[in-house]
């Protein structure tokens, strides 16, 4: 049986030859150091400030490294001061830094200059009230420095150091592109038009499946699903028509009484699509009468109309009585007579037999 301690000292050998190997590959420490600085417009952390020059100079004046970025790291810097110089338009900043062997210095430029923004817009080719969803819009800075990158019809982009911006406008292959002076305490107005196939959408939002009970007061919501763009939100129409839209998927939402249904429209060119939306509410069956006195005479010819609590109009009538189905939740009914308004809040609930006692509506006497 071997001794133990010939084991030990195999076992002691081979992590010591394991950790040999390890520092042979790892290397040297590294005895360079590196430089990070960020620019800002007006006070720190704040806004870029784009079209800055930096320099990394050394004791001698002389430069060894250069970037055009607002912001950056300087690597593999030996240890010892140097001084940043950061220029923005005629603003000239001459800072020193002191670098550290395997360590990282931070500095930031503050730059009281004067700003303006842009503002960019993009529509489908001969029609200014129908937005071209599904643009891509990038903003340079003459220096090259991406100042904005996004995927909106529309949008301002602001606190711009004054200075010369380049636009490029992407669009199913399509790429138009502008430049623009910004200018001091101004936005600088840019419209791109695309030569695009259009559709349009038409939705309607029913309460039941057999299509016959409008979703009064439904909140519509339309997407395109491809850039998450919000094409048209309606709070007072359960149905309408969008103006002409690329084509693509688009998403149409309806949300009432806490439910929300979504169906997907594939739209096409010169394309009217319909977008039914079901949203399979339960209805109860609400009655009124309207009484020009606590005697109980019928207020004939009164007018009554009843809004949700988003004070949207559901339900509309003439006469002293009816009945309508509507959902669940809380109403106002309004009725004039007379020259007379009387307002009452009801709260519909869930009825086996459909239908609730009438609601009492008495006009002043």
């Amino acid at each position: 049986m071997p001794d133990k301690r010939d084991i030990f000292r195999s076992v002691g050998w081979l992590l010591l030859g394991c950790w040999c190997v390890g520092a042979a590959f790892a290397g040297p420490l590294s005895n360079l150091g590196s430089i990070g600085y960020k620019c800002f417009v007006q006070r720190a952390g704040s806004y870029p400030a784009f079209g800055t020059t930096i320099n990394v100079v050394n004791n001698l004046g002389d430069t060894l490294e250069t970037s055009y970025f607002w912001k950056g790291i300087f690597e593999d810097i030996p240890p010892g001061s140097y001084r940043l110089r950061a220029q923005n338009g005629a603003i000239v900043y001459l800072d020193t830094v002191h670098v550290r062997a395997n360590k990282q210095v931070l500095h930031s430029f503050v730059f009281d200059i004067k700003t303006g923004g842009i503002e960019f817009n993009h529509f489908l080719r001969g029609a200014r009230d129908s937005p071209a969803f599904g643009t891509v819009t990038r903003i340079r800075h003459n220096r090259g420095e991406v100042v904005y990158s996004g995927n909106q019809h529309s949008g301002v982009v602001g606190h711009l150091p004054i200075g010369t911006y380049q636009i490029d406008a992407l669009h199913s292959g399509m790429t138009q592109s502008q430049s623009v002076e910004v200018k001091i305490d101004t936005v600088q107005s840019l419209a791109f038009d695309f030569p695009l196939p259009a559709g349009k959408i038409a939705y309607e939002c029913f309460l039941d499946s057999n299509l016959a009970r409008p979703a009064y007061g439904t909140r519509v919501k339309i997407t395109r699903i491809s850039t998450n763009e919000i094409v048209l939100v309606d709070t007072s129409r359960y149905r309408g028509t969008t103006r002409s839209l690329p084509i693509g998927e688009y998403a149409v939402s309806g949300a009432l009484m806490g439910k929300t249904v979504t169906k997907i429209v594939e739209l096409e060119q010169n394309v009217t699509e319909r977008a039914d939306v079901i949203l399979n509410i339960k209805q109860v069956r609400m009655a009124y009468e309207c009484y020009r006195n606590r005697q109980n005479d019928p207020a004939n010819g009164a007018e009554v109309t009843i809004y949700n609590m988003e004070g949207i109009e559901v339900e509309s009538s003439s006469g002293w009585r009816a009945s309508f189905l509507l959902p669940t939740g809380p109403y106002v009914i309004v009725g004039q007579y007379d020259g007379k308004e009387a307002r009452k809040n009801i709260t519909l609930q869930p009825s086996l037999n459909r239908t609730q006692q009438p609601e009492k509506i008495y006009f002043p006497e």
